[in-house]
């Protein structure tokens, strides 16, 4: 409670600031603007995002093949387009014979995944009964319809982070099993069902009842964590989102055991959720002062990250430090535009590595 309180006064002295607590209150697909997408019964055409002349779905999926990447990921318009690209796919994938099926089967499913990304935070089209998520999972049907060709694992990989940002536990829970089945191999997949686990324990209910969970949920994410722990390079990150499973139900001593485990990752991510994290633990178990040096590792970790911030405000106003506090806050808001923020990626692992996985997909469908 006293993190709340020192929270509401540091809030006071700026505008446009969210709460630490309230940064999660939701699951990620909560995030994002209202959806741009029109009526499923326009012609069956999408804008050209360089000239905004309107070009036929095929057109565009032609010059993405030819490693167009940016320009041919157009606007997404319709369902219709999307109708009229799947109808397409089994002839575009055969055009050029069968000895380019396979890439050509790896380039549709890319398209897809990337026209889908621009649409992340397009609410309405990734909520039950829409379009985005079957989408999707139509892409990846036909991917599987082939053999499995290594440029997949990214496709695998990509779509993975993407359904962990929008926040589609169902759909993720199929592509992770879809994924394991293609490359059974590959230990990446042990960490998405840890994701897949926690994304379940979200929204918290914001009032004074205590963090609590089912057994069943409970067994499922001991298994997860025990699993994922074991394999590398993915140790550290497992132990990092186990040490704050623990703190999350009030655990402080297995919080810390845990954190104590991480090391000193070289990823700023989990550089910043484990001060972050370590930072809050310190704080419940009364080291107010170790509490205070472990944000401001993630102050530098993140300069001027809102949850960081905020988090080493109050602890500095629970030290009497009110000024220093105050001024911290200050310099945060006058960022703009608002600083990016580690903490806003926690339930979606994969996704901050989208950038990566989609330059090696353009690697594996480049002719």
């Amino acid at each position: 409670m006293r993190l709340f309180a020192a929270c509401t006064l540091l809030v006071t002295t700026a505008t446009a600031v969210v709460l630490p607590g309230l940064l999660r209150a939701q699951t990620p697909a909560a995030r994002g603007s209202a959806s741009t997408v029109a009526h499923a019964d326009r012609p069956s055409t999408m804008l050209d995002p360089g000239t905004s002349s309107r070009v036929a779905p095929v057109e565009s999926l032609d010059r993405y093949e030819r490693g167009e990447w940016t320009p041919s990921i157009a606007p997404l318009a319709t369902k219709a387009d999307l109708d009229y690209l799947f109808r397409a796919a089994p002839a575009w994938i055969k055009a050029r014979g069968a000895a380019q099926q396979s890439r050509r089967r790896l380039a549709f499913a890319g398209y897809v995944l990337e026209l889908l990304i621009a649409h992340a935070r397009d609410i309405a089209i990734w909520q039950p009964g829409q379009f985005a998520a079957p989408a999707l999972e139509k892409a990846c049907e036909i991917l599987r319809a082939g053999p499995a060709v290594p440029g997949e694992l990214w496709w695998h990989a990509g779509s993975i982070g993407l359904l962990e940002q929008v926040g589609v536990g169902s759909s993720l829970a199929r592509h992770v099993r879809h994924a394991e089945g293609r490359f059974p191999a590959e230990g990446r997949w042990a960490l998405a069902r840890v994701a897949l686990a926690e994304l379940q324990t979200w929204p918290e209910r914001r009032d004074e009842n205590r963090f609590s969970i089912s057994r069943e949920l409970e067994a499922r994410l001991t298994h997860a964590f025990t699993t994922a722990a074991v394999l590398e390079p993915f140790g550290p990150e497992v132990h990092l989102r186990w040490g704050y499973f623990e703190l999350r139900r009030g655990r402080i001593a297995a919080a810390l055991a845990q954190f104590d485990r991480v090391g000193a990752p070289a990823d700023v991510h989990l550089r910043y959720w484990l001060h972050l994290f370590r930072g809050q633990a310190l704080e419940r178990a009364d080291r107010l002062k170790d509490a205070i040096a472990s944000y401001q590792l993630a102050v530098s970790d993140a300069p001027d990250a809102q949850s960081a911030v905020l988090a080493l405000g109050a602890a500095l106003v629970e030290d009497h430090r009110p000024s220093e506090a105050a001024a911290l806050v200050y310099r945060m808001t006058a960022v703009q535009p608002a600083p990016y923020d580690p903490w806003d990626q926690y339930l979606s692992p994969d996704a901050r590595f989208l950038p990566l996985v989609i330059e090696q997909l353009h690697r594996a469908i480049k002719p």
